[in-house]
């Protein structure tokens, strides 16, 4: 309908409106706005529908730590990876400067040790969804049911369990920047225990972001 139809459409509707006073009017006045300015009515109700979506967009991370993020070039993978497409990355302390170690083993239990960092595959991890699996073994970083400060972290068969889950928090204590590596079920960060000794067992303790606790790739 073009907007010189308006004075036909006009004379339909006026007639009953007339008898109910002035909200007939009103009601007259607001269906000839919504006729002579459809599109204006549209662009608007658009305008409040987008203002009232929230933004679900990932925050952004401070300068460069996304970069020095343990193992962060496999940052949050799909299950589907396995060891042999993935290349791994390091879990280096910021307090030693040693790196995150499975020993050689592949028994279930094996101590996670710290060592100095040379790249081989028992010192690369890589994340499988919120799980920390080493490349050599295949198996999950695992604080066994313990909440216990002081307990070392194992390796286990993956399976999923919160043992086995883990997140990062970043943290700048004023010294040092770096990030907390969480365990789910416990709540505790994984610990360096102020060693720089090889062979050095790490542990889970109170997360209190001194450099012990700090983690890069």
């Amino acid at each position: 309908m073009r907007n010189t139809d308006t004075p036909r459409f006009l004379h339909r509707v006026y007639r009953p409106v007339r008898s109910r006073g002035p909200l007939g009017v009103l009601a007259l006045l607001t269906a000839v706005a919504l006729f002579a300015f459809p599109a204006v009515s549209a662009q608007a109700a658009g305008r409040s529908a987008r203002q009232a979506t929230p933004s679900h967009s990932r925050p952004s991370l401070p300068g460069s730590a996304d970069r020095n993020k343990p193992a962060a070039v496999q940052d949050r993978p799909l299950a589907a990876v396995t060891t042999s497409s993935v290349s791994g990355g390091y879990f280096r302390s910021v307090q030693s400067g040693k790196c995150m170690d499975a020993v050689w083993s592949h028994d279930n239990g094996t101590d996670i040790h710290q060592w100095d960092c040379y790249g081989g595959a028992t010192q690369l991890w890589y994340w499988n969804g919120e799980q920390v699996v080493n490349v050599d073994s295949g198996k999950c970083l695992d604080a066994v049911w313990s909440h216990a400060n002081g307990q070392v972290m194992h390796q286990w068969d993956c399976y999923n369990g919160t043992t086995q889950q883990w997140f990062l928090r970043y943290v700048d204590n004023g010294t040092h920047a770096g990030w907390e590596v969480v365990n789910v079920d416990s709540g505790k960060c994984l610990d360096a225990q102020w060693s720089t000794s090889n062979g050095t067992g790490l542990v889970q303790w109170d997360c209190y972001g001194g450099d012990t606790q700090l983690w890069t790739g």
